[in-house]
């Protein structure tokens, strides 16, 4: 059997499809998941929060309320200002405009917090949530 009759278009697709399929499928599952674990290594300084709002979001099929909590800190002696509550959120959203505000009032201007920052861009960073919070849009 030559090698152009073993390497067959149907023969390459049946181990490449499906190969495909998995990459796509678990690929940025394995990637978030060790983005996560080395952000989870992050260096924290305190910080305080200086904005709090609420915007109306809107998609094809839904009307959200989304909460934004704005802070400052300080890395080497350079001041820098975020939005990101966790690794890869910067919003708070929920369906009701009560359970928001009543999630943000947990929040103050000029509170204190614990910001995590990658030591290598400073400027990537979240906020650390406090216990028993939880932001996860419901």
């Amino acid at each position: 059997m030559s090698l152009r009759e073993t390497f067959t278009l149907p023969r390459i697709l049946f181990f490449i499809v499906p190969l495909l399929f998995i990459s796509a499928c678990w690929g940025p599952a394995v990637c978030q998941y060790s983005h996560e674990k080395a952000v989870m290594k992050w260096p924290w300084v305190k910080g305080a929060i200086i904005e709090i709002h609420i915007k109306e979001e809107r998609d094809d099929e839904s009307f959200y309320f989304c909460g934004y909590i704005h802070y400052t800190y300080t890395v080497n002696k350079i001041k820098l200002k975020n939005n990101k509550y966790s690794p890869g959120q910067t919003v708070i959203c929920k369906k009701k405009k009560n359970e928001l505000k009543l999630f943000l009032k947990q929040f103050k201007l000029n509170q204190k917090i614990s910001v995590f920052y990658n030591p290598k861009n400073p400027k990537k960073s979240y906020m650390h949530m406090p216990e028993g919070l939880s932001a996860a849009p419901y």
